[in-house]
């Protein structure tokens, strides 16, 4: 099996990644799957640490069974006749996203979308609530510190994983607020 990990083109990108080069480098050597990196300078891990577990660096990946992302892919850089692993941001019928689910059909595009894999109780098995609740706080804490100029915090977007977020924290004392 050949698997790709395609580059985010959703304007504002996001820089997060669907595998770490420590899941590849697992799937690689105990499934012998064979793993496509489109190149991307956005996304937190480096090209080159891909490379090094054994996963070949291409912008083609037309070969790859299934194509694995986070957020929707721009229309323009759908591949017909794939799958597709991602948050496709349809599930609930969004209107802005209604020209992406016609590009999904005329392109024979089967989607797998994260949010709606659950377990048998009906609970999200892919779910960014806890993580996106710690982002929000943080982005609530950045921007009334930069509002109020009282500090500031790197935005979550520009740490590389949670253990960088929380080094931001590390000697930071939230001043008394009016």
């Amino acid at each position: 099996m050949k698997i790709a990990i395609i580059k985010e083109t959703k304007t504002p990108t996001d820089n997060r990644t669907p595998f770490t080069p420590d899941q590849c480098k697992i799937l690689i050597e105990k499934y012998n799957m064979l793993i496509k990196i489109q190149p991307s300078n956005l996304r937190c891990f480096r090209d080159e640490e891909y490379e090094t577990v054994g996963c070949e660096i291409s912008e083609n990946i037309h070969d790859c069974d299934f194509l694995f992302g986070i957020k929707e892919v721009a229309k323009a850089h759908l591949i017909p006749n794939k799958t597709y692993f991602i948050f496709s941001h349809t599930k609930k019928k969004q209107v802005h996203n209604q020209n992406l689910i016609r590009a999904f059909i005329d392109k024979k595009i089967t989607v797998i979308d994260y949010e709606c894999l659950v377990h048998k109780d009906g609970s999200r098995i892919l779910g960014f609530g806890t993580w996106a609740g710690i982002v929000g706080a943080h982005n609530g804490l950045l921007h009334f510190g930069k509002r109020n100029n009282l500090y500031t915090l790197t935005p979550a977007h520009q740490c590389k994983d949670f253990a960088a977020l929380k080094n931001k924290y590390k000697g930071f004392i939230l001043p008394p607020s009016r």
